[in-house]
C-alpha cells in the first residue's frame, strides 16, 4: 500500500520513519562500532526494504550523528565542521560568501548543541516496518 505522502511527491521509493527506540530490527543495517560511512546510504538501504540502526557508536559520520539525534556530533570533527566548510573549497571559502558561513555556522552549532542520550538508537525503516515498535 503506498502512503498519501508517497503519491502526492511521485516518489521513486517508499518515504522511511526515523523512530529512537532501544529496540534493533531483525536484519537491520548498522555501520561497524567507530567506522565512518554515508549515513544517506542506510536510509536508501531501508527505503528499499532493509531496516537499518544506529546507535552512539554506530551513526557513520558527525553530520549523520547530528542529525540522527546524537547530540552535537561536529565537536569530534577534526578542526571543527565550520574549518570544514570554510576551508574544504579554496574558490569559495577566500570571498565574502565563505567567510559569511564560517561565522553562521560556527553561531548554529554553538547554539545547538545537547547533551547525548547514552542509551538511545535511531532505528530508520518505512513507516509500515516501524509500525509495531516501541518508541520513545
Amino acid at each position: 500500500m503506498r502512503s498519501r505522502i508517497e503519491e502526492a511527491l511521485v516518489l521513486k521509493y517508499p518515504p522511511v520513519a526515523v523512530l529512537h527506540t532501544d529496540e534493533k530490527p531483525d536484519r537491520a543495517l548498522q555501520f561497524k562500532d567507530g567506522r565512518w560511512g554515508s549515513v544517506v546510504a542506510l536510509l536508501m538501504g531501508a527505503a528499499r526494504g532493509r531496516p537499518a540502526a544506529f546507535d552512539r557508536k554506530t551513526f557513520g559520520c558527525p553530520g549523520g550523528g547530528t542529525g540522527l539525534g546524537f547530540g552535537n556530533r561536529y565537536v569530534d570533527f577534526p578542526g571543527g565542521i565550520e574549518y570544514f566548510l570554510s576551508t574544504g573549497n579554496p574558490e569559495f571559502s577566500a570571498g565574502e560568501a565563505g567567510k559569511a558561513l564560517f561565522n553562521t555556522v560556527s553561531a548554529l552549532v554553538a547554539r545547538r548543541t545537547r547533551p547525548m542520550r547514552t542509551n538511545m538508537r535511531s532505528t530508520v525503516g518505512t513507516p509500515k516496518e516501524m509500525g509495531s515498535m516501541r518508541t520513545r
